[in-house]
C-alpha cells in the first residue's frame, strides 16, 4: 500500500514490524504520528488574517451611512476573530498533548485533578512547567492569560445564552453585544501572538533528561518557526526574548 508523507508527519517501524517468511520474502510494518498543535498555528493565523481584514473594510463603512454594510463587515469581523481565538486555545491544547506523553502525570496526580475539577488550563500549565524550564514568576503570569484564553475559548464553545448589559467596543466607540466586544481583531492578535510565542519559546529550554522530549522539540521548531514569521510579518515583532507570560505581543 502506497503512504504519503506530510510535513510534520513521522514514521517508525514498530518492535516486530519487519517481518521475513519461510519463502524467504520480507514484510514491513510502519506506525505514524502527526502533531496537529503546528497546524493550529496556521489556522490562527488564517482566521486572523482575515480578521485584520474585515476590521478595516469596518472601519472604512462605520463613518458611513450605510447600517446593513457596518453589521456585515462587524458580523465578519466578529466571527473570524473568535475563530482565531480558539485555534490560538486548541494550539496550546495540541502541544500539551504531544508533550505530556514524554513526561506523563502521576496517577495520584490524575485523580486529584479528578476529584478537584481541576481545569484545563490549569492542568496544561502544570504539566508544560514539568517538561520547560518556567521560573515561578513566569509561571503564575503564564498560568492566569491561558485561563482567560481558556475562557474565552469555553463561551464559543458553551455560549451562555442569557440577557446581559451591553458592553462598550473600544474598536467601535460604541456598546454592543458583548462577543462584538470580545471577540475583536486586537484581541485575537494578542491571543494567537502569545499562542506562537510561548510554543516558540518553550521549544527552545526543554527541562533535560528527556531525549525524546528534546527529539521533539527540535524536530517542531521549524515549524513553529514559521508561524513566528507569518505572524511577524503581518502584526509585528513577538519579542521572543521577553517572558513567555506577557500578554503583549508588540
Amino acid at each position: 500500500m502506497a503512504m504519503f508523507i506530510t510535513k510534520g508527519m513521522q514514521i517508525r517501524v514498530p518492535v516486530g514490524g519487519l517481518k521475513l517468511s519461510s519463502d524467504g520474502t520480507a514484510s514491513l510494518e510502519v506506525e505514524v504520528l502527526l502533531y496537529t498543535h503546528s497546524y493550529w498555528l496556521d489556522i490562527a493565523l488564517d482566521h486572523l488574517e482575515r480578521a485584520a481584514t474585515a476590521e478595516t473594510a469596518l472601519k472604512a463603512a462605520w463613518g458611513g451611512s450605510d447600517e446593513e454594510l457596518k453589521g456585515k463587515f462587524l458580523e465578519s469581523l466578529f466571527a473570524e476573530s473568535m475563530q482565531a481565538i480558539v485555534a490560538a486555545a486548541v494550539a496550546l491544547d495540541a502541544f500539551y498533548a504531544a508533550v505530556k506523553v514524554h513526561r506523563p502525570v502521576a496517577p495520584d496526580v490524575v485523580k486529584a485533578w479528578a476529584k478537584n475539577k481541576t481545569s484545563r488550563p490549569t492542568q496544561i500549565a502544570e504539566v508544560l512547567r514539568s517538561c520547560f524550564k518556567l521560573n515561578a514568576a513566569s509561571f503564575a503570569e503564564f498560568k492566569k492569560i491561558l485561563g482567560q484564553l481558556f475562557e474565552w475559548r469555553d463561551w464559543t464553545v458553551h455560549p451562555p445564552a442569557h440577557f446581559r448589559a451591553p458592553l462598550l467596543a473600544p474598536h467601535l466607540g460604541v456598546a454592543t453585544e458583548w462577543r462584538f466586544a470580545i471577540y475583536s481583531a486586537e484581541n485575537a492578535r494578542r491571543a494567537v501572538g502569545f499562542a506562537i510565542r510561548v510554543l516558540a519559546q518553550l521549544l527552545r529550554k526543554p527541562r533535560p533528561g528527556k531525549d525524546r522530549l528534546e527529539t521533539f522539540c527540535s524536530e517542531s521548531q521549524p515549524l513553529v518557526a514559521k508561524a513566528v514569521m507569518r505572524f511577524e510579518g503581518a502584526f509585528g515583532p513577538l519579542n521572543l526574548d521577553a517572558p513567555p507570560n506577557s500578554p503583549s505581543v508588540a
